[in-house]
């Protein structure tokens, strides 16, 4: 017997920045090795971030937690520029925190692009627990899904289809051991890779997708990430699954076959 809960549904100009050169494959990515962990505001750490960020047009955003969504707990947030990556550790923080402000002014700029792939969680979780609105997003899954036809695809799957390199300090296995994973402090050498390679190649996919594409295209890949944006404000119910083989199907297709007919996220 499992409880799950579910999320019922309610419901810019698009431009190229001054993004990295190369393709994302290589060393024009920044090093995984060098994401600055940024746990606390000062005067100090507000000049670097004021450096790292002025004038850009686009970020790599993502967020880890346990269970991440207004029902758990939000731990990280990755704000990526082409050349830095800045692990902001909020696990703790509330709304009013000085940290969580400079992330608000940045993240609900709508002249800022913020590059994410399935940005439903993660907004779900910043606008419940940070009070954070996300503005101005490209959603990598939400294009794909309209450039190819392929829903719900992971961040590895999409970046190999467009030829980038993917992250490999990925392992969803130690979730098993550790659901709270994303709450050990200090950050391990392992969480740190994990987290930055989750927004290293995402410029390179961004510049990818918008590559030739037509107005049309664009407008209904934005539709729909509007739409991912709108779960925030879902209503939630739980429901008890006794059997969930049955319930989540072959390859999760009853499940998806389930929320498609329903407009829910289980």
């Amino acid at each position: 017997r499992v409880d799950w809960w579910v999320l019922v549904s309610r419901s810019r100009a698009i431009g190229m920045s001054q993004l990295m050169e190369g393709d994302g494959k290589g060393a024009a990515a920044f090093a995984l090795d060098a994401p600055r962990i940024v746990d606390s505001f000062s005067e100090a750490v507000a000049a670097e971030l004021s450096e790292a960020f002025a004038g850009v047009s686009a970020i790599a955003l993502d967020a880890e937690g346990v269970d991440l969504s207004r029902h758990g707990r939000i731990s990280i947030v990755q704000v990526s520029t082409p050349n830095c990556c800045f692990l902001v550790d909020v696990l703790g923080k509330g709304p009013d925190d000085p940290l969580v402000g400079w992330l608000r002014t940045l993240l609900e700029n709508e002249l800022v692009v913020k590059i994410i792939h399935d940005c439903r969680m993660d907004s779900d979780a910043l606008h419940h627990h940070l009070r954070i609105e996300l503005a101005n997003v490209h959603d990598t899954s939400c294009w794909h899904a309209v450039l190819t036809g392929q829903f719900d695809k992971n961040l590895n799957d999409v970046l190999q289809y467009n030829g980038l390199r993917t992250n490999q300090f990925r392992d969803n296995s130690v979730y098993n051991a550790n659901p709270a994973f994303w709450a050990i402090r200090p950050l391990t050498e392992e969480m740190k890779k994990w987290a930055s390679g989750d927004v290293q190649f995402m410029f390179g996919l961004y510049r990818s997708q918008l590559k030739g594409v037509s107005s049309a295209v664009a407008a209904r890949a934005q539709r729909e990430g509007a739409s991912h944006l709108s779960w925030k404000s879902a209503s939630v119910g739980f429901v008890t699954v006794r059997n969930v083989g049955l319930f989540v199907g072959r390859g999760g297709a009853s499940l998806r076959q389930l929320q498609s007919s329903t407009s829910t996220m289980i």
